[in-house]
């Protein structure tokens, strides 16, 4: 891991600087003003293409659906694609999934009090995390996800809510200003064309249906290639923001301690891994295990319910059940929440006499 401008992120930005401000040191007054009123031309276009749901239902759109549906509900899960394994059928529980894909814990907070602001607030508050979770903001353009933290945002803004997202002025602003841009921008508008000229294959059934599994010869290779992208990851944001640990950690139990303040209870879930990453994982410096053990322990603390699986140690799942590494798949799901229901019924927390 590089440091100060020798990090390769810090280079590629002092390049593009460069090259920017010398082609401006070239140009004219004249030049220079008509090149800027182009640029906010095709800045406004690209904004307007950004909002239209040209193929389906822009990612804002999906997320006021799923809050529209929470009011009046026993349940609702947040978290990152890992909230895949929550299936509130299989717990007979009524519940609306709200996690979307990505989704870190400052943006869980922020739609957390945004629930909770609203009539009729659920009882049951799921939130399905990963050890990797602690390190994972948004707000930090080294991940990637920053197109994420912008369409919670713009859902955020539609609702009325204003306030900023573990701080992050950036992509609040840029939320309005450039909505989507790149692959989130050209993705809709080439998958539309292809719809027009009918060159769109045929759903795998396996994919719609989420019963792909994993074939145990590609395992071991599935697991390194996870390890690697959560390490580079890891180091990235560990350059970019070396407290995140210590800024998710704290989001986490504020969530935990305004769900306590309404009289919900929190459920936080960690679902199972395939074995083949368990170990790297607990190997592995950058994971901080410690640290996410040591928050779960503060969370049981506050009265929040901890269902711990990641390791696999009590679920026992074979990789019929997972459609890659980290993710259950829609069978696997089904069989992890009924055990969870079977575990919240132990503790009095449903009635399984409820469920039919």
């Amino acid at each position: 891991m590089g440091a100060g401008r020798d990090h390769p992120g810090v280079r590629r930005v002092h390049r593009q600087r460069l090259f920017v401000f010398r082609v401006l040191m070239r140009w004219s007054f004249p030049s220079a003003l008509a090149f800027l009123l182009f640029g906010a031309l095709v800045l406004g276009a690209l904004n307007l293409a950004g909002r239209i749901p040209i193929h389906g239902p822009t990612p804002p759109q999906e997320m006021k659906a799923a809050f529209d549906r929470i009011a009046g509900k026993e349940a609702v899960s947040l978290g990152g694609s890992v909230g895949t394994a929550i299936d509130f059928d299989a717990m007979c529980l009524s519940g609306t999934p709200f996690w979307n894909n990505g989704q870190d814990l400052f943006e869980a907070e922020a739609l957390v009090d945004l629930i909770l602001s609203r009539p009729d607030p659920p009882r049951l508050y799921f939130l399905v995390i990963s050890p990797t979770s602690l390190g994972h903001d948004n707000g930090l353009p080294s991940l990637g996800g920053t197109y994420r933290r912008r369409f919670t945002y713009r859902f955020l803004h539609a609702e009325g809510h204003w306030g900023l997202i573990g701080g992050d002025w950036r992509q609040a602003f840029q939320a309005q200003a450039m909505p989507a841009k790149g692959e989130q921008l050209r993705n809709p508008w080439h998958a539309a064309l292809l719809d027009a000229l009918q060159l769109l294959p045929p759903p795998d059934p396996g994919v719609l249906d989420d019963t792909r599994s994993i074939d145990p010869r590609q395992a071991p290779a599935l697991a390194k290639a996870t390890m690697a992208e959560w390490q580079e990851n890891a180091e990235d944001v560990a350059y970019f923001d070396p407290q995140v640990g210590e800024r998710t950690s704290a989001a986490l139990l504020r969530i935990a301690d305004r769900i306590d303040a309404r009289g919900g209870r929190l459920i936080v879930v960690s679902p199972p891994y395939i074995d083949e990453l368990v170990q790297p994982m607990q190997q592995a410096e950058w994971s901080r295990i410690d640290r996410f053990d040591s928050v779960l322990a503060q969370l049981e603390a506050r009265g929040a319910l901890v269902i711990n699986e990641w390791d696999n140690r009590g679920t026992r799942y074979g990789l019929r059940h997972f459609r890659d590494p980290k993710h259950l798949n829609a069978p696997g799901a089904r069989a992890f929440s009924r055990q969870i229901d079977t575990y919240l019924a132990r503790k009095g927390i449903v009635d399984r006499r409820a469920c039919s």
